[in-house]
């Protein structure tokens, strides 16, 4: 208890005094969401102050109107977004930031009618996300064999030229699973898009989409293809004969590629002494609202977490052309 005090007491000191003399700026209650780090609820008047993350103040506003700012998840550009859960909380690498009571009243997230940790519940406040990408696959030093082929016409000379058409490029496929979950957005099914590289050269070539799942085992595949249409000029000296020739490569790898799965949104802090300032007398209820990602020391690293899929990965392509006469 003594921790969840002092802790409180900080929570205090990181808030700016205002003076009566002092006014209080106001702007659009959409933008100050956005540009807010913390809100602190003034029971009396039923308003929340807003600051941004260098304690500047930003306004006060309605307590119905601010959880209407905030009730909505920034599920921005296709990304799919779930509630935060307890659980998905405390396996953030931020986590530590929040030095609370894990005990107190079953939780410290809150919906709009603040009843504890409710957040998978209701009105959700605070969500993980996962965006459509595109996310690189990377692929580990492949083993290759190339081909060489023949055509299997003949063409006889007769003093000209013939241009012969052809297709080339390569086909890449990857039969993947989610070998690594992550404890936010727990079984949740997203489509993202990968950029699938070509695994000899391992640049990237083409981007695709798949649906992939937040659950261990869950296969799928991805496959990409790349062709041009090229010609050849074939010299047909009189009475020669000639054919084309190819080298094919074929190509297997290892490829792997991380998804984060990003938190945002509020999160809800309670005073848990029991006074009229941090641990002195007086009623329970000073509350707190910390938008994490206006906090400035949690990064987005420490706020997100990462679902893993791996698997094995092949290409084939067709690389060279060339004629050959007799």
């Amino acid at each position: 208890m003594q921790l969840a005090i002092a802790f409180s007491v900080y929570l205090l000191s990181a808030l700016p005094v205002l003076s009566s003399s002092q006014t209080i700026p106001s702007m659009n209650i959409s933008q100050a969401v956005i540009k807010a780090a913390v809100a602190s609820l003034d029971n009396a008047t039923n308003q929340y102050e807003l600051h941004d993350r260098n304690n500047n103040i930003l306004g006060k506003y309605n307590a119905t109107d601010f959880h209407a700012a905030i009730a909505v998840p920034q599920a921005a550009n296709g990304s799919v977004c779930s509630p935060l859960t307890y659980q998905g909380f405390l396996s953030l690498p931020g986590r530590d930031w929040f030095y609370l009571d894990m005990g107190y009243n079953g939780g410290y997230l809150a919906t709009r009618d603040g009843a504890g940790f409710k957040n998978d519940a209701g009105d959700p406040i605070a969500f993980s996300c996962i965006s459509p990408g595109p996310y690189q696959i990377r692929v580990s030093q492949p083993v290759c064999n190339n081909i060489d082929k023949e055509s299997d016409g003949r063409l006889v000379g007769t003093d000209g030229q013939i241009t012969l058409g052809y297709t080339s490029g390569y086909a890449t496929t990857a039969s993947m699973s989610t070998t690594e979950t992550s404890s936010l957005s727990v079984g949740v099914t997203a489509s993202v898009q990968f950029g699938v590289p070509e695994v000899a050269s391992g640049s990237l070539s083409v981007t695709t989409t798949v649906e992939i799942s937040n659950s261990v085992s869950r296969g799928f595949d991805v496959t990409a293809s790349a062709e041009s249409k090229d010609e050849i000029t074939l010299n047909l000296p009189n009475g020669s004969v000639c054919h084309l020739k190819f080298t094919s490569s074929s190509c297997t790898a290892q490829g792997v590629a991380e998804i984060p799965v990003v938190v945002s949104g509020w999160v809800r802090i309670q005073r848990i002494g029991s006074g009229g300032g941090p641990g002195s007398s007086g009623p329970r209820g000073d509350l707190y609202m910390y938008n994490l990602a206006g906090i400035p020391t949690m990064s987005e690293y420490e706020r997100s977490a990462v679902i893993k899929v791996q698997g094995g990965i092949s290409s084939r392509s067709l690389d060279r052309y060339s004629a050959v006469c007799s």
